[in-house]
């Protein structure tokens, strides 16, 4: 079953539910003119704005509120202002997930590191659909939050990572 509103799933850990749009910048896919994404709905075709996409969020104790993006198809920075709004917190201390940032402009990508100064992150941790472009550009303006994700990566909230970059 699909919910629109944020939902504890088991004690601390919420969904986001349908996540806000707010920045202008953020789109679901960069599509090629005439491209469009659809859903069907009763038989017609309609604009998909996969406003299912939803993320996990926890405040852990003494570290502060962590978020687990999926793909964040509503985008990052929406995601984070998402979990900002519905969790009453000024910072997000850490984000480990998708971005859905393959093969985004330069533009795109320096707008998102732009916007996610705002959240005083003390941890991003890329993932997959992130791409090795945007993951550069992401080590690059946060060298001291970035923690290079990859299989079998043990984050621990509150606990310095034994090797940030491999």
């Amino acid at each position: 079953m699909l919910y629109s509103e944020p939902i504890e799933v088991v004690p601390g850990v919420w969904t986001t539910g349908q996540i806000e749009r707010p920045t202008p910048f953020e789109s679901i896919f960069p599509l090629s003119e005439g491209e469009r994404l659809i859903v069907v709905v009763h038989g017609e075709e309609i604009n998909d704005r996969v406003l299912d996409d939803q993320a996990l969020w926890m405040d852990v104790d003494g570290v502060g509120p962590f978020v687990i993006t999926g793909c964040a198809h509503a985008g990052t920075v929406n995601t984070l202002l998402q979990v900002q709004r519905i969790g009453h917190f000024q910072h997000i201390h850490g984000w480990v997930g998708g971005t859905h940032l393959v093969g985004r402009s330069e533009e795109y990508l320096q707008q998102t590191v732009r916007d996610l100064e705002q959240f005083g992150l003390s941890l991003i941790s890329p993932c997959h659909c992130t791409g090795f472009k945007a993951t550069t550009r992401l080590w690059q303006a946060f060298p001291n939050a970035f923690v290079l994700n990859f299989c079998g990566r043990i984050i621990e909230a509150g606990k310095e990572p034994e090797r940030r970059v491999v």
